[in-house]
């Protein structure tokens, strides 16, 4: 199970890009290095798990 949303940093699992970067942008970011993506598909899972645990 993931952790809660922090209440201090709703973002946590962001911290390496905002949550409504654009999907242009966030293929730039990957083509550059910056991030991989692996780590913007858990980060968006994680965020809606966050979002509704149902």
């Amino acid at each position: 199970m993931r952790s809660p949303i922090d209440p201090l940093n709703p973002f946590k699992p962001f911290d390496r890009f905002d949550p409504f970067t654009s999907a242009v942008e966030l293929a730039a970011a990957i083509r550059r290095k910056e991030v991989s993506p692996v780590e913007v598909a858990d980060c968006c899972l994680e965020r809606m798990d966050q979002l509704d645990p149902g």
